[in-house]
């Protein structure tokens, strides 16, 4: 984006609302309360209950009956899932190309390429559950919503123009690499260095701003505290939104293994240490606080005690190795 569009879609976000042109009248949206916020929640409920009571499929529903035709892979979930995996390790791997100094125009290209897949995912399943139970419901609350923003009668105005209604306020919900841009724009940062309180800079408290309000205020206090960390990146990552989402990655996996191994010395010394669990998660979750040579060992003992049956502690393959380590050093004393 260059500088005008932003300073275009910091204004919006600013003014709070759109305005709306419809059979030669113009109609100016502003937030509704959280009274009616409250109401268009109420009418999205009732209308996926009467949707299901109508036997409407919900999404879930809806993509088995495209499975059953084979107009929907079973896996396509799954591979969604993936891909998008994928597009956060590709992220991480450009911020190690960042920080080795080397060319990043190759990730970046197959940057571009998951996201493409990821966008073609999700349209072909969002066409097939278009008409869901959950998708009525949604429609009919931000219909809701939209009226009730621009002063109509959701519930006696023309349906062409809360259609109309309807688009433009979904439609004025910006996009998250937009909010990210506009955050770290000189006009903005120079508004929100002067007050960060949401009553001076958009003249209402936090519980009434709209969505974009709320993501820009959002934004703007993850850069002021990423800035502010013990380790900042330099300015050229956090003014690129990929390799900031790398570093951010990087991070996690850091904080990770870190607490990982405060876990690890909380037990070191210790030859075995039996935790109680009651969920497949949990010990999947336990197990991978052992190192890598004790995940190793753990599964040399599983492959023999299958192969086995019943063995004694001293015939482990890691127990000899031990015995004849202590044997060696009493040999050297």
């Amino acid at each position: 984006m260059d500088e005008r569009e932003i300073t275009k879609y910091l204004y919006q976000i600013l003014d709070g609302g759109f305005r709306c042109e419809y059979g030669g009248s113009t109609y100016r949206f502003e937030q509704p309360p959280p009274q009616q916020l409250y109401i268009a929640e109420t009418i999205y409920d009732n209308t996926f209950k009467r949707a299901v009571f109508l036997d409407i499929p919900t999404e879930q529903q809806q993509l088995d009956i495209y499975i059953k035709k084979s107009l929907y892979e079973r896996d396509s979930d799954r591979e969604l899932n993936k891909t998008i995996e994928l597009l956060d390790n590709l992220k991480l791997q450009l911020y190690d190309t960042f920080s080795a100094f080397k060319p990043l125009d190759k990730i970046r290209q197959s940057i571009v390429g998951i996201r493409d897949k990821i966008e073609v995912l999700l349209t072909k399943k969002q066409s097939l559950i278009m008409y869901s139970a959950e998708s009525i419901a949604r429609f009919a609350r931000n219909q809701y919503v939209a009226c009730v923003g621009c002063e109509v009668d959701p519930f006696r105005c023309d349906g062409a123009l809360s259609m109309s209604l309807c688009n433009e306020y979904i439609n004025s919900i910006l996009d998250d690499n937009i909010i990210r841009g506009i955050a770290r724009c000189d006009l903005w940062q120079r508004m929100w260095g002067a007050s960060k309180d949401s009553t001076q800079l958009f003249g209402l408290p936090t519980y009434k701003l709209c969505q974009s309000q709320l993501s820009l205020l959002s934004w703007s206090n993850s850069y002021d505290r990423i800035r502010d960390s013990a380790e900042p990146p330099p300015e050229a990552v956090i003014n690129d939104d990929d390799l900031l989402d790398g570093w951010l990655i990087w991070q996690h996996k850091r904080h990770k293994e870190e607490q990982k191994q405060k876990q690890q010395e909380k037990f070191s010394g210790h030859g075995e240490v039996f935790i109680p669990v009651s969920t497949v998660d949990e010990a999947a979750r336990i197990n991978d606080l052992n190192t890598s040579p004790a995940k190793s060992t753990k599964q040399q003992r599983m492959r023999v005690i299958q192969k086995l049956g019943t063995v004694k502690e001293e015939d482990l393959p890691d127990s000899k190795l031990k015995i004849r380590m202590q044997a060696q050093q009493q040999l050297m004393k």
